[in-house]
């Protein structure tokens, strides 16, 4: 082993030190591994989804879990990626065969994998410990050694400093050779989501956190008095991203292919205009699909601001006919989440007015945007907009798989319901036993592609997207809703500002391919506009991994996640197939959210370690 003092003399050593930093960041996509410390379980434990294996995240889930457990124990990972991180900066200046460049671009990408390790420490356990920059000393009183915790504020000062500093080291454009390392604006993306989390309501002024204190000093972990410019601060970070001018949302050209636009749509008077106007021109289906399924490189994304190669999780959503394991679905809730084509909810927007829509079968098979709608598609899945056919996977839903050399593996209607085509064991495949199938009737679609077989075919590459244009629009938006007064921060003034809610509002709602929103109604109660925000987000941003925080810092989680998960009754053969019931197959598809569920238990074993760490309430 290499001594310090031996590897930041040469160039070579120093850069793999750096390297070695990056071995911290977690792996995208990785929801069901609960003992691994890479693994990122936020798309099973929120109401987005539901996990089939019994343990892991569904402990937490089902309020089960304890500070004992060791699923899904990121604190030491994050906490050796901070020191090694910190070491790289305090070390590296001494490589002298690193040129001036190379060492200012270096030290910024070590500062925003500190910052990113932080960020991802606050975002599971809430306020954290700060570690001094220089580290310890053998010779420091323990009193010094063994830190108490910071409140949220000065975890966000701290972790938003460190992410300015980066953002003017690291380039603002990468080779596709350096796919995965930061840039200026993924830094600047990450402090728009951090700021953005620190206006939310459960870290601005959030009383029922008053007993939430330091054990010495008597301060608030969580500040008590709620501050209206840390949403123009928010606002103001989104911005700076935007007016980058380096990223736009991926559009895919109008073909002979694409649907017409649906008619007499008349709340949106530009929705006949060639997009970015209106909703014209584009190809809606695969403009959202082609963003996560691979047809893409990771490279060549320009919504893509931040994103990591050798994404983990489209296995475990894909059906079993094609060797997948069936073992993350999408509850109802989200399916009914979705649009309908002309911009109306299911409940306003159906022909039958029994819940939530139409039963009528389709007639006929229709191929759109090179997507397969078979003949005898159930009426619930019909007339959707495009964000659903590229997202969920229903009963019937056709798969192509067209790289399997296997033809019982490609071009096949996937079946949920018992004996169907989707319900058999498959030799070799080990996440297909007796409970672990598709439990709901509903897979999630987003992340397969055509070509994607993993039975006698191949997989099309595909990029973790981290951090995309999309979600920096709707942060953007939703700042700006919640400000009532005006706030100069900085050289900028801001306010709540009605048009460009509506434009940034309805650039994603266009590509979608649905009806934007009118000025007076971006401009009309604050209310009514969040929740239209709240519904996007949660719709365009399916399982990307924020759902789970955004119920937190909306404080709504108590709504959203108490209850059992529903869908299909996979237990029946069709047509009784087609009820929305509670998930019977195990006990534990539900969710049960008490507030301790904010934040995740710091490990008993570190508590156990250092006595001047606050536990998280709840989990004493």
């Amino acid at each position: 082993m290499q001594s310090l003092d031996t590897v930041f003399q040469k160039k070579g050593l120093t850069e793999q030190f750096l390297y070695h930093v990056y071995s911290y960041l977690p792996t995208p996509g990785k929801s069901w591994d609960g003992g691994n410390d890479a693994s990122v379980p936020w798309i099973s434990c929120s109401d987005e989804a539901f996990n089939v294996e019994p343990a892991g995240a569904n402990d937490f889930c089902n309020n089960i879990f304890t500070a004992n457990n060791s699923d899904f124990n990121r604190w030491k990972r994050y906490y050796e990626g901070i020191r090694n991180a910190s070491i790289f900066i305090q070390r590296a200046p001494e490589c002298k065969e690193l040129s001036a460049i190379q060492m200012r671009e270096y030290i910024g990408e070590a500062q925003f994998l500190k910052a990113y390790f932080y960020f991802e420490l606050m975002k599971q356990y809430g306020p954290i410990s700060l570690v001094p920059e220089n580290g310890f000393t053998l010779e420091q009183p323990i009193d010094e050694i063994l830190i108490g915790r910071n409140t949220w504020d000065e975890c966000v000062d701290y972790v938003d400093k460190l992410l300015q500093e980066a953002s003017l080291k690291l380039p603002n454009e990468r080779p596709s050779a350096d796919f995965g390392k930061p840039t200026a604006g993924a830094a600047l993306a990450v402090r728009s989501r951090l700021l953005l989390y620190s206006a939310s309501p459960l870290f601005n002024g959030n009383t029922s956190y008053a007993d939430f204190r330091d054990k010495k000093t008597g301060k608030n972990f969580i500040n008590q008095t709620k501050d209206e410019s840390k949403w123009a601060i928010a606002a103001l970070a989104a911005k700076q991203v935007i007016d980058k001018g380096q990223y736009e949302l991926i559009t895919v050209p109008k073909d002979y292919d694409t649907p017409e636009l649906p008619e007499h749509v008349i709340s949106d008077p530009d929705f006949y205009s060639t997009y970015p106007t209106g909703a014209a021109g584009i190809d809606h289906y695969l403009s959202y699909a082609n963003i996560f399924n691979g047809s893409i490189s990771g490279s060549k994304n320009t919504e893509l601001i931040f994103g990591m190669p050798n994404m983990s999780i489209e296995r475990y959503c894909a059906p079993n006919k094609i060797g997948g394991y069936s073992s993350i679905c999408i509850p109802q809730k989200l399916v009914d989440a979705y649009y309908m084509i002309n911009g109306k909810t299911i409940e306003e927007g159906g022909s039958d007015p029994d819940y939530p829509y139409s039963q009528e079968k389709s007639g006929t098979p229709t191929t759109f945007s090179s997507y397969l709608l078979p003949a005898g598609v159930y009426g619930w899945y019909l007339n959707r907009e495009m964000r659903f056919y590229a997202t969920v996977g229903f009963n019937k839903s056709y798969y192509v798989g067209s790289s399997s050399t296997y033809d019982d593996s490609k071009n096949f209607e996937a079946e949920y319901f018992p004996g169907g085509n989707c319900r058999y064991e498959v030799s070799g495949i080990w996440m297909v036993g007796s409970y672990r199938y598709c439990m709901t009737g509903y897979l999630c679609r987003k992340f397969q592609h055509p070509e994607d077989s993993y039975r006698y075919g191949s997989i099309k590459p595909k990029v973790w997207v981290d951090y995309r244009l999309a979600e920096i629009y709707l942060n953007y938006i939703e700042a700006l809703n919640e400000l009532t007064g005006s706030y100069t921060i900085g050289d900028k003034t801001i306010s709540r500002d009605p048009a460009q809610i509506r434009y940034y509002f309805n650039l994603i709602r266009h590509r979608a391919g649905l009806p934007g929103i009118s000025l007076a109604e971006a401009g009309g109660d604050i209310e009514k506009v969040r929740q239209l925000i709240r519904k996007e987000r949660f719709i365009e941003l399916a399982w990307e991994g924020l759902r789970y925080f955004d119920v937190r810092r909306w404080k709504i989680a108590n709504e959203e996640e108490n209850g059992p998960v529903t869908g299909m009754a996979v237990y029946l053969k069709e047509p009784e197939f087609y009820r929305v019931v509670q998930v019977k197959e195990v006990v534990y598809a539900y969710k049960n959210f008490t507030m301790r569920k904010n934040f995740w238990p710091i490990p008993q074993t570190e508590i156990t370690k250092n006595t001047n760490i606050v536990q998280n309430p709840g989990w004493e």
